[in-house]
């Protein structure tokens, strides 16, 4: 090869390099931002978390204490409220029961009553069974006054004269 030919190759071969040393150091500007972006967000993520831990710990410790003491620390006076507060709720709670198996009771009642009177309705005959035997009966009572009202009259004319 000639120097020519050599000489532009090795002017083509330090743009290269020159190319190259600029990538490297923009990759490495991309390297150092991306673990400093990195680096951060760990640093946010452990504060939170050991946040939580202190919070559960605290928490732990509130439970523990309720769980503990609860009932201790109220006095003979809270005590007795608490003890007749226990007891109106279960004596409530004893009457509901008892209203609720009267309740029951009083429906079975009534729904055998109503059966009762279904059955006597179709023995009588129907649902206007009642008030066509009215109407006959109110049939029959002026039939019998008519009756009467003619009997009276003849019995009138028939009389002399008083």
């Amino acid at each position: 090869m000639s120097k020519v030919a050599l000489g532009t190759n090795m002017g083509e071969g330090d743009g290269q390099l020159a190319d190259m040393h600029r990538k490297y150091r923009i990759m490495e500007g991309n390297r150092k931002n991306y673990s400093e972006d990195s680096q951060s967000i760990i640093k946010r993520q452990r504060n939170t978390i050991d946040k939580v831990k202190r919070d559960n710990e605290s928490l732990r410790r509130e439970i523990a204490a309720a769980g503990k003491g609860g009932f201790v620390m109220l006095d003979a006076a809270g005590r007795k409220h608490v003890n007749d507060s226990n007891n109106q709720a279960e004596y409530y709670a004893r009457k509901i029961e008892l209203e609720r198996r009267r309740d029951h009771e009083l429906l079975n009642q009534l729904k055998l009553a109503e059966s009762r009177m279904m059955e006597k309705k179709r023995a009588l005959g129907g649902v206007n069974a009642t008030r066509e035997d009215d109407m006959q009966v109110n049939r029959q009572i002026k039939v019998l006054e008519a009756r009467l009202d003619k009997a009276l009259l003849n019995f009138n004319e028939a009389r002399p004269g008083i």
